[in-house]
C-alpha cells in the first residue's frame, strides 16, 4: 500500500516519471494491485500522449472497481479520442448512471452526437449541462452550434449571445452570430462580431473577402476598405 501512495503522491506532485515507475513496481509485484494503480497509469499515459496505454491501464480500473464514475469518464475520453464513439458513449452513459450530475460527461457526450451529426441527441446533452451549469460558457455555444446546424437559426443566435455574456473571448461565437447577422442584413452588428472575432485571431481571408463585399453591397465601403486591408496584411 505505502508503494501505491508514493506512486499517487509523485503523480500529484507532478513527478509523472517517479509515479510510472513506482506504480508499475506496484502492479508488477502486488499479488492484488488495487485499482487506483491502473487508474493513475491511465492518467499518466494519457498524459504522455500514449492513448492507446491509457485506454488499457483504465480499462482495467474499471474492471477491478465498475461502479467507479470516475474510470467509466476517463475511459470514455479515451475512447472518443480514438474515435471510437459507440464505446465512448457506453462508458459516459454509465459515468452518468452512477454520478448524475458529472456536467463534463454531458458535455463531452454532446460534442460526441453532434460530431456524428445527432444533432437532436446533442442539444439534449447540452442543455443538460446548462441545466446544472448555467454559466457554463461553452455549453452555450455548442448549443448554439447544434441549433444552427439545425435550422434553428432563432435559438443559435440566443445561445451564442448568452456564451458570449459569459465568455466574450470565443472566437467562433464572435463570427457565428457575425454571420447570422449579415444573413439578417443587419450589417452593423454583424461588423461588430466579425471585428472582435479577427481580434481573437479569426484569419479566414475568404470569409473576411465575402463579408467585406456584403459591406461594399450595403453602403459600408470605410469599413470593407479596413477590412480588407487587414487580410492584405495577414
Amino acid at each position: 500500500m505505502k508503494r501505491l501512495e508514493m506512486g499517487i503522491n509523485c503523480y500529484l506532485e507532478g513527478d509523472s516519471n517517479s509515479a510510472e515507475r513506482i506504480l508499475l513496481d506496484y502492479i508488477k509485484h502486488e499479488p492484488s494491485p488495487m485499482s487506483g494503480a491502473y487508474y493513475y497509469m491511465g492518467l499518466i499515459c494519457d498524459d504522455a500522449g500514449k492513448v492507446p496505454e491509457a485506454g488499457s491501464y483504465f480499462q482495467r480500473a474499471v474492471e477491478l472497481e465498475p461502479n467507479k464514475s470516475l474510470y467509466h469518464y476517463h475511459l470514455g475520453i479515451v475512447y472518443s479520442q480514438l474515435m471510437l464513439f459507440p464505446q465512448a458513449i457506453e462508458h459516459l452513459e454509465k459515468t452518468l448512471q452512477q454520478n448524475p450530475e458529472h456536467v463534463r460527461a454531458y458535455f463531452m457526450l454532446g460534442l460526441i452526437y453532434l460530431k456524428n451529426g445527432d444533432l437532436e441527441r446533442a442539444a439534449v446533452q447540452f442543455r443538460n449541462v446548462i441545466g446544472i451549469s448555467p454559466e457554463y460558457a461553452l455549453a452555450h455555444y455548442e448549443l448554439g452550434n447544434t441549433l444552427y446546424y439545425s435550422g434553428d437559426i432563432a435559438g443559435a443566435e440566443i445561445a451564442f449571445a448568452r456564451a458570449l455574456e459569459l465568455n466574450s473571448e470565443i472566437q467562433e461565437a464572435h463570427r457565428k452570430l457575425g454571420m447570422i447577422y449579415s444573413d439578417k442584413g443587419e450589417y452593423p452588428q454583424a461588423l461588430q462580431h466579425i471585428d472582435k472575432a479577427i481580434k481573437l485571431g479569426m484569419n479566414d481571408t475568404s470569409f473576411i473577402r465575402e463579408f467585406a463585399a456584403k459591406l461594399e453591397t450595403a453602403g459600408m465601403n470605410d469599413d470593407a476598405d479596413r477590412l480588407l486591408h487587414q487580410v492584405t496584411l495577414q
